[in-house]
């Protein structure tokens, strides 16, 4: 008969450092390999769905496609599939007093899944709360801290370029690279910006002036350094 077998939470049967960790994850390991390369089950037309938040905490021989396994990233949903979520939540509620502008809520949610748009505002509507911003940063902030397990702090700087006094020259280029952002020109947005010097002496508030002229939170690494061999690697990736 025709069977679809599904394995949840993959990177606790598998995770990373199973082939040289404790025997019980190389037996998984070893077994999970063996039924990809089972003709048996593929000759059966049978499946086995491996789901995983992050295929980083997983073995990396099971993102390998020549081990007969297909990896799928389900990405984070677009701006326009979470303004249909949102409208959708709005129609099950019938509470659009308590709503802010559409494309407003679609553009300040980015980076939440339909599970924590869903959650966020049905519990303004119970609430009889309006949504606003603040909710959503909160809801946004907790989420991707929580996903990058504690090694990103998410901030939304309170000054822009204002509060620099000088370094004119750094301010018109990061003013220009601001206006780019917001009206979504990638040409003039560099792919990335090393900033060096002595400490105290702008770096830090200047890429915090940017993420505010932006209108995108500031992202701060906490420490990624670990004991293990491959550990450090791991956690940048």
């Amino acid at each position: 008969p025709f069977v679809t077998v599904v394995i949840e939470h993959l990177e606790s049967i598998a995770p990373h450092n199973s082939m040289h960790g404790e025997f019980p994850d190389r037996d998984a390991l070893v077994t999970l390999l063996s039924w990809a390369r089972n003709h048996r089950i593929s000759g059966a037309k049978n499946t086995i769905i491996l789901v995983a938040q992050e295929l980083t905490m997983c073995a990396p021989t099971l993102s390998s496609e020549t081990n007969a396994l297909l990896p799928i990233k389900i990405p984070f949903l677009s701006l326009e599939e979470r303004a249909q979520t949102f409208r959708a939540l709005e129609k099950e509620a019938g509470k659009g007093d308590l709503c802010p502008p559409l494309h407003t809520y679609a553009r300040i949610s980015s980076g939440l899944s339909c599970r924590n748009i869903a959650q966020i505002t049905r519990e303004a509507f119970f609430r009889g709360k309006p949504l606003d911003e603040d909710q959503i940063f909160a809801k946004k902030k907790q989420h991707l801290e929580e996903n990058s397990q504690g090694m990103l702090s998410l901030y939304r700087p309170i000054w822009g370029m204002q509060a620099i006094g000088a370094l004119t020259h750094i301010k018109d280029f990061l003013g220009s690279v601001a206006e780019a952002m917001r009206k979504g020109d990638n040409l003039g947005v560099p792919q990335g910006i090393a900033l060096f010097g002595p400490p105290g002496t702008g770096k830090t508030v200047s890429i915090e002036a940017l993420s505010y002229a932006s209108g995108i939170p500031f992202a701060r690494w906490r420490n990624i350094r670990n004991m293990f061999g491959g550990e450090s690697e791991r956690r940048v990736e």
